[in-house]
């Protein structure tokens, strides 16, 4: 005989939040937004990285934490993809201008 509906174990990929899903979204958020800002033209890393930490945050809403988990690591690689194109950037620029001084 089987309990009442809603008792049992929790159905494939859900279960309680990994201890720090909502801290590392929060944290690779900020990141991406820094990332979205150093790189000036070249904001795509960044702005993919928002979008698909906006769909880790909605899957975690649902309970679903492996997809979140998932797209937290996808989000994670595109905002470093954008924080090191910003450094170059930063480097370059700084580079460029400090070569041609204030001719320019």
């Amino acid at each position: 005989m089987a309990g009442p509906p809603g008792y049992g174990p929790p159905p494939m990929g859900m279960g309680p939040p990994p201890a720090d899903l909502q801290s590392a979204i929060n944290t690779w958020t900020i990141l991406s937004i820094v990332s979205i800002v150093t790189c000036g033209c070249l904001m795509i890393p960044g702005i993919v990285s928002l979008i698909t930490l906006s769909n880790a945050k909605s899957a975690m809403a649902m309970g679903d934490y492996m997809t979140a988990q998932s797209k937290l690591q996808t989000a994670k690689t595109w905002a470093i993809v954008g924080l090191v194109f910003g450094g170059l950037s930063i480097v370059g620029n700084v580079l460029r201008f400090g070569m041609l001084g204030s001719r320019y």
